[in-house]
């Protein structure tokens, strides 16, 4: 296990309050939240940015989160940009909570070389709000209210670059100016938009208004006419009473310990549509890798959580989850999904460049 090194960058100072005056939306989907590998996404040229530099003091593969809040539904994304290089689109989901500080995280990983970086944050639409990025190496941490729990090592920049937005759809040069980096952030300074409660030593429940969602650490499908191969690394997952293919889902709930949580909802992206009747269960066995799970050794489901009927394509299939998450908060969990019909209901992987599966989270 190497050594858990994370980075925060903070702001007061570095609260990049972003807006769009011209028209700076990418049509193309497949640059939402992630790095395309043939070509980048253009980015706006007419928005405000903030650049900061900061070091990366070991080389590895890092997360990253940043703290957002977006004033409506329709003004949701920003642009993050590492080191000059393809831009990734954060947000840009039309059922984030608004008016709340949010975790985002983008769905891949990024490997990063010890050493001075440039981060740079990007407008795409107006009132949108930043004021923490975390990049950290632990892959399982999720950050809760600041993000200290996901901190061992913090890192603040040596100097920030602040854009001040003119009244017209163009940015000059000049207006985007550095300025030191004051040592000390005083906690009354960090913006207060909703009362957040740290837990003290002796554990008690976490009192914080909020939401975040999170990826499933392990997602793939099994099927009975190919039972020796693994379909960990699809893009898709399929569920199908023909040739009884079987999805499975793990997902780690270890940081909900002692959280009050309000509602949990697992949202998963249909590209192939169906009206067949499918279950979602509970798996015992938490054990299964996705990379080797196979129908041979598939572990066995066991109780019913709750059914849906299918799913129509291009849209978000919503399932609630909050009794199952709060029953078993503090813990890592397997689901598989299993249908009574042969019209084959199909969602989007971890492993897909967009869409990714979701548990979304409120508190």
């Amino acid at each position: 296990m190497h050594k858990k090194t994370d980075t925060i960058l903070t702001k007061n100072l570095l609260f990049a309050v972003i807006f769009l005056l011209g028209m700076g939306i990418v049509g193309q989907a497949n640059a939402q939240t992630s790095i395309p590998t043939n070509s980048c996404p253009s980015l706006p040229t007419n928005t405000g940015s903030v650049t900061i530099p900061t070091d990366i003091t070991a080389s590895g593969t890092y997360n990253i989160w940043s703290r957002i809040m977006i004033p409506d539904t329709i003004n949701n994304s920003y642009w993050l940009q590492i080191d000059n290089k393809c831009g990734m689109l954060i947000g840009d989901k039309q059922d984030m909570p608004t008016n709340v500080w949010t975790w985002l995280n983008i769905p891949t990983t990024i490997q990063l070389t010890q050493g001075a970086h440039l981060i740079t944050l990007i407008g795409n639409k107006p009132g949108v709000k930043i004021d923490k990025l975390v990049f950290t190496q632990d892959l399982t941490c999720i950050p809760l209210n600041l993000g200290q729990n996901c901190t061992t090592a913090p890192i603040t920049p040596t100097s920030v670059a602040t854009a001040t937005i003119q009244p017209t759809n163009t940015i000059a040069p000049s207006a985007i100016t550095p300025t030191p980096f004051l040592p000390t952030i005083k906690p009354s300074n960090l913006p207060t938009p909703t009362k957040i409660t740290i837990p003290s030593a002796t554990p008690t429940p976490l009192i914080a208004t909020g939401s975040f969602s999170i990826k499933p650490i392990a997602d793939t499908f099994v099927r009975n006419d190919k039972t020796s191969t693994s379909y960990g690394k699809a893009k898709t997952l399929e569920v199908d009473q023909d040739n009884n293919k079987i999805i499975y889902m793990k997902f780690d709930l270890k940081v909900f310990k002692n959280m009050r949580i309000n509602t949990a909802k697992l949202r998963l992206y249909v590209v192939n549509g169906s009206d067949s009747k499918q279950s979602l269960k509970e798996v015992k066995n938490t054990n299964w890798q996705e990379s080797t799970l196979t129908y041979k050794n598939r572990p066995a489901t066991s109780a019913t959580i709750t059914s849906i009927t299918g799913g129509k394509i291009n849209t978000w299939k919503e399932i609630d989850l909050t009794k199952f998450v709060k029953e078993n908060a503090g813990n890592i969990v397997s689901l598989a999904f299993e249908s009574s019909g042969n019209n084959g209901l199909d969602f989007a992987s971890r492993d897909s460049f967009k869409n990714q599966p979701e548990l979304v989270i409120t508190y």
